[in-house]
């Protein structure tokens, strides 16, 4: 969301959760201008954490609003656990909707908005120059914004940080892996991991053939795996946590 739509705002959704998990998703998204989604501290000393979103102000309603929030915050999710998997999930809470005198619907939580934000923006805008120097170069979006800008728009990347979102079980995390394996071959060829920064093949099955274990019958595991062989949830947790950061970098290479 650009800075001329913060003090515009319609519509925004309150984050709950982990005090130290919101700090960490509002550093993540409440830095750069041209994005999709922007999460700010609005006044320290009240519920003060709130999301921002360029698809909430197409909306009507409070239900609408909440509905498409569900969606905006699985993806943060995922990319937060792709950041760092020893987290919480932070969570939708209070939908607020900005009156016609500027203030916000149920309650003046958020009536300073406008205000605070501008100030904020203009202070982290200055930049000193000297004169006749030509405008600074705007820095490029960092790797989390293109992932929940792309997300909107790529069904795969969407549902990779979905399977993520939460505290991923065996499923979630093999769902995820399949998602990423499944891209990789159709765009370099079966099992050539290795070319875009995944470990070998043989490494990525012991991770596949453990799955096998966690969600399938005894009758299905594979030879040679049981619950003392198979890697343990932690293990697994890290590794796709690996894989995800690779496959991003690898599918969305940082610009310069």
């Amino acid at each position: 969301m650009a800075k001329s739509d913060l003090a515009t705002a319609r519509w925004a959704v309150a984050l709950e959760g982990d005090p130290f998990d919101i700090d960490d998703a509002r550093d993540l998204f409440a830095k750069h201008d041209e994005v999709q989604v922007r999460i700010i501290e609005v006044a320290p000393d009240r519920n003060p954490t709130v999301l921002l979103a360029k698809e909430f102000e197409n909306l009507s309603s409070n239900s609408e609003v909440s509905e498409a929030s569900r969606r905006i915050f699985d993806l943060l999710n995922g990319i937060m656990f792709v950041r760092d998997r020893v987290r919480k999930p932070v969570q939708p809470g209070a939908v607020y909707e900005r009156r016609e005198d500027g203030r916000w619907r149920a309650g003046t939580i958020f009536a300073n908005l406008a205000v605070i934000t501008r100030a904020r923006l203009s202070a982290a805008a200055v930049v000193l120059q000297a004169p006749g120097s030509p405008p600074p170069t705007p820095a490029p979006p960092s790797p989390h914004m293109v992932w929940m800008t792309e997300a909107t728009r790529d069904d795969t990347l969407a549902d990779v940080l979905t399977f993520l979102r939460g505290e991923p079980d065996w499923f979630d995390l093999y769902k995820a892996f399949e998602l990423m394996r499944d891209d990789i071959n159709c765009k370099l060829g079966q099992n050539k991991y290795e070319q875009m920064g995944w470990p070998d093949k043989k490494t990525v099955d012991v991770f596949s053939e453990s799955a096998q274990v966690y969600r399938h019958s005894r009758a299905k595991w594979p030879e040679g795996y049981d619950l003392i062989t198979a890697i343990k949830s932690d293990k697994a947790r890290a590794l796709v946590q690996s894989l995800a950061l690779i496959w991003l970098g690898w599918r969305y290479p940082a610009k310069t």
